[in-house]
């Protein structure tokens, strides 16, 4: 793909030299083909319209941005591509079509033709739009503004603002693949679970628990219960307040297992060659953040992608943030008050005298212990 753009741009960059028009309103240029394909499985060189191959060939297209009008600034930008399902007597038309809401005009299209050898179903490979800023006649690959390019097919990609000049020019790349009609399609089904590592689970279930800090380790199972698949396409979405644990990722087929590319978390990875009733099983560690509170639910989802359709399963992480209770603090308890006015008034009290008695009855006691004790010393 990177050749064949930077053989396009080789032969037609050098056309933009010529200064751009100044004003505020957008205008979207077409000095260059606006949408062009390359047959990437015959390696074709350049981009043409139409292109040709056979059903089973992989095919580029090229969709050519650029706002004309120097100091201007084109304002909620989308390109959106209509791709068909299937071929028409042995040709699709693919309709490109580039809007602003501020540009005159608002939106400007343009169409490319796949002619092939035979009918074919059409399906846009998941993970293949590239966004590209031309710097100095080189491409230079850079993130969508506004996400990926997953929905180029569909919804449309939001480019935002684009700049108008000529080193404002842009180019989309994408790839689709045509399939034999007479190929009957394959089906599959995914299941997400989950176990904690770190606290000793050895099985994977639909929903845990786990504390900040701990590691999670994720399963998808996946089934070809059709006929065998060229390739399928597999996103896994890691939770919030997750980390992905790199170089974790693994592949099992067929009793083997594999390292798998850590960008399973991010674009999403292609399996290719799935037989009729092959299993497969992917496998990856996240670590939860210390920063999650308390029973906050952390939900995986996995999409697995194949002839244009998409499957979801989820598997969720309950966080339960354990607060180590403060202990009491101890108190001294008062000690009993024992002087002689109390020990008096408690005698007092046990044997029901009045204290004017009881003083009376102490005076007697001291008399009688010293005669005693005089009695014994004159012995």
């Amino acid at each position: 793909m990177t050749v064949i753009l930077a053989f396009f741009l080789s032969m037609f960059l050098p056309s933009l030299t010529q200064a751009s028009s100044e004003g505020t309103v957008p205008h979207f240029a077409a000095e260059l083909p606006l949408f062009e394909g390359a047959n990437i499985t015959k390696n074709q060189q350049g981009y043409s319209d139409p292109v040709t191959g056979n059903p089973g060939d992989n095919i580029a297209g090229l969709i050519y941005i650029h706002n004309d009008v120097k100091g201007s600034t084109a304002t909620n930008s989308k390109v959106k591509v209509d791709l068909p399902s299937t071929t028409t007597n042995k040709s699709a038309v693919l309709k490109e079509t580039l809007s602003a809401e501020n540009a005159n005009p608002t939106e400007i299209s343009d169409t490319l033709t796949a002619n092939l050898s035979a009918d074919a179903n059409i399906n846009y490979v998941p993970g293949s739009a590239k966004f590209y800023h031309v710097v100095n006649n080189q491409s230079v690959e850079i993130p969508f503004p506004n996400g990926d390019g997953n929905n180029l097919t569909t919804t449309g990609v939001n480019l935002g603002k684009l700049q108008g000049c000529t080193e404002f020019v842009y180019f989309i790349s994408f790839i689709f693949k045509t399939t034999p009609k007479d190929v009957p399609a394959a089906n599959f089904t995914v299941a997400k679970t989950v176990r904690n590592i770190s606290c000793g689970e050895t099985s994977f279930v639909k929903s845990n628990y786990a504390n900040p800090g701990e590691t999670l380790e994720y399963k998808i199972d996946f089934q070809n219960t059709g006929k065998a698949a060229a390739d399928i396409f597999v996103v896994d979405k890691i939770p919030t307040g997750t980390t992905f644990v790199p170089g974790s990722a693994t592949l099992t087929r067929s009793g083997t297992e594999q390292k798998l590319s850590d960008i399973l978390v991010g674009e999403g990875v292609s399996i290719a060659n799935v037989a009729a009733g092959e299993k497969g099983t992917i496998k990856f560690k996240v670590k939860v953040n210390s920063d999650v509170k308390d029973k906050e639910v952390l939900v995986n989802n996995v999409t697995l992608y194949f002839n244009k359709i998409s499957i979801c399963d989820t598997a969720q992480t309950t966080v339960k943030v354990v607060v180590t209770p403060t202990p009491p603090v101890p108190t001294t308890p008062a000690l009993p008050v024992s002087g002689p006015v109390e020990t008096a008034s408690a005698l007092v009290s046990l044997s029901g005298m009045s204290i004017f008695g009881f003083m009376k009855y102490r005076k007697f006691m001291a008399l009688k212990e010293t005669k005693i004790i005089g009695e014994l010393l004159s012995k």
